[in-house]
């Protein structure tokens, strides 16, 4: 199983709400290859969050430890009246605690891949902790690279890449992890 860490944002499109994000772009790349792949957030508690839940699942991303929190909505850009606008979005994911990145590993313990989608230094020294319990592979996309993770499990995007583009890289990467570690598992 592949779990990636970052929470997503809203984006509609023809009236269509859509999961964005790097974190989600990244893992919905993941899931096209057919592995299994959960992603690890925090939404708001309100209709938009649930259309972007929905279109992960529609996607085949896992969300069983995206949380709902109450006190925020879920970042969208938003029009001047007051709708989710129709543009590429400007809004970042809901900050996630280590304390719960912590708690959605114990849960979802059965990872080959690990990535962290611009987090900061604490919830990285909580997901490199989980990952030294097993041979789980841990990649960093963005954020800083601590002491104990390894350059080449850092990725950033190349001059004039695109954030769609670095996402499929990505993902690409994190489904051939997987693979390595064993067969295709089906999301069920």
């Amino acid at each position: 199983m592949i779990v990636v860490i970052g929470s997503p944002s809203a984006l509609a499109r023809d009236g269509v709400v859509r999961a964005v994000g790097l974190s989600s772009l990244i893992a919905i790349a993941a899931a096209a290859h057919g592995r299994t792949v959960q992603l690890v957030g925090r939404l708001g508690d309100d209709g938009v969050a649930d259309a972007v839940l929905q279109d992960l699942a529609r996607q085949g991303v896992g969300h069983v430890a995206v949380l709902r929190d109450p006190a925020h909505p879920t970042p969208a850009d938003t029009a001047a009246d007051g709708s989710v606008a129709d543009h590429p979005p400007t809004a970042t994911g809901l900050e996630l605690e280590p304390e719960d990145v912590e708690l959605a590993l114990r849960y979802l313990t059965d990872f080959a891949v690990v990535a962290v989608v611009g987090e900061s230094g604490s919830v990285l020294a909580v997901v490199e902790r989980a990952a030294s319990w097993g041979t789980s592979a841990l990649v960093v996309v963005g954020g800083v690279v601590s002491d104990a993770q390894d350059a080449a499990g850092h990725l950033g995007p190349v001059a004039g890449e695109t954030s769609d583009a670095f996402a499929r890289r990505v993902g690409d990467r994190l489904a051939a992890l997987d693979a390595e570690a064993g067969p295709v598992r089906s999301v069920r």
